[in-house]
């Protein structure tokens, strides 16, 4: 996206950083990130991958 712009990436990352717009992943551990997923699709039982990464999202956690 920098060179799409023409600036360098440190660049790209303050200006994100300063609008608000940086994420960098969430901190969440597996058991974590497990206790979330377990109590989802105990809500959500036929619903899938896609679902569940929109909730991850929809609740601030960003994961990879």
């Amino acid at each position: 996206l920098a060179c799409l712009l023409g600036i360098h990436r440190n660049t790209l990352h303050y200006k994100l950083r300063k609008l608000g717009l940086y994420h960098r992943f969430s901190t969440l551990s597996n058991y974590e990130l497990d206790s979330v997923i377990t109590l989802w699709k105990q809500h959500r039982p036929s619903s899938g991958l896609c679902y569940a990464v929109g909730f991850l999202q929809r609740h601030g956690l960003r994961i990879q």
